[in-house]
This record gives C-alpha cells, structure tokens and sequence, in this order.
C-alpha cells in the first residue's frame, strides 16, 4: 500500500518540497490504528483523516491544559496496546485521549531523555519505550 498525503495548506497532493517544509526536513508520519495519519511538524500535530478528507491540526493553547505543551512536534507513535504518543520540543512526552480530543502528559523532563527534544520512539519486546 502507498501512502500519498495531502498538505492540509495547499489541499493538493504533495511534493517532497512540500512534506520537507512542514515537517523539518526529515518528516515523521505515523499510521494509526484507523488508517488515519499523523504528521508531526514545526507547528502542531496535523491528523489527517483520508475517510472523510479532513485535517485537524493540534497545537499549543496556554489556556487549555489538554493541549500539547509545544507546537513543536517532533515523533509520534502508536503502541502496541494502541496509544498514541507524541514527542514535543523540550518538554514532557503526552499521550493523546481519543475519547475526550485532549493530551495528558505521562512522562515528565527527566535526566534520562537528556535535552527531552524525543525524535524518535521504539517499542521493545516487552512494550517498555
């Protein structure tokens, strides 16, 4: 299966340009559970919903809590047991409540993550990240 995304800005099939441009260079898409995609870019967590042809795109809100603490989105992953977490620069790791549209942070700054600024996100055998 080839997966083509659209740009929510241009709502035309992309170039490798235009991936590039939103999403730092090296882009991070991650396929979910429903066949949704997420796309992880230098101004929010953008979720595509290819069923519907619909964008949402998540960002930081000071206001709201149940918002990501960065607009800056680096990694997303979708575990085995079907989270989804999502990497932000410099700050915790969250992980998105589906039911209620808002993310809850599950790992706060530690000295294990170095400067927290998560790229990348593996799961191992025993569904530790």
């Amino acid at each position: 299966m080839r997966i083509v995304p659209v740009i929510p800005e241009c709502n035309k099939l992309p170039t490798v340009k235009s991936i590039k441009s939103i999403t730092r260079g090296n882009p991070d898409i991650t396929v979910d559970i429903d066949s949704t995609i997420w796309f992880s870019t230098n101004s929010g967590l953008v979720h595509y919903l290819p069923k519907r042809n619909l964008f949402r795109t998540y960002t930081h809100d000071p206001n709201n809590p149940g918002s990501l603490g960065s607009s800056e989105v680096y990694s997303t992953y979708v575990t085995r047991d079907k989270r989804l977490l999502v990497g932000v620069n410099a700050d915790p790791i969250y992980e998105f409540d589906r039911n209620n549209q808002v993310f809850k942070e599950i790992l706060y700054k530690t000295a294990h993550l170095g400067n927290n600024n998560l790229k990348y996100m593996q799961e191992d055998e025993n569904g530790l990240i």
